[in-house]
């Protein structure tokens, strides 16, 4: 996974890739903890008002074109954070 934020001049700082490890406590979903400075982002940057983009490869796979349409049936993001 890669995901990307929108930067306040229109540009865009994307990650470095994000295993996302099947986890049994969720059901068997795949799922990534991102911590504030991981994955070559500064999360403290990140505004909630502007746009997100996230990519997703099968493991192993090169490019991001891979999937096909009927593969990923849902896709839930959950951002935990606080106001400073």
């Amino acid at each position: 996974m890669h995901l990307a934020y929108e930067n306040e001049d229109s540009t865009f700082t994307e990650s470095d890739q994000i295993a996302m490890a099947e986890n049994a406590a969720y059901g068997g979903i795949h799922k990534a903890t991102i911590n504030v400075t991981d994955a070559g982002l500064n999360l403290d940057d990140l505004s909630v008002a502007r746009n997100l983009k996230l990519k997703l490869k099968h493991n192993g796979h090169a490019d991001f074109r891979s999937l096909d349409t009927d593969e990923v049936s849902a896709v839930y993001v959950v951002f935990h954070y606080r106001l400073g």
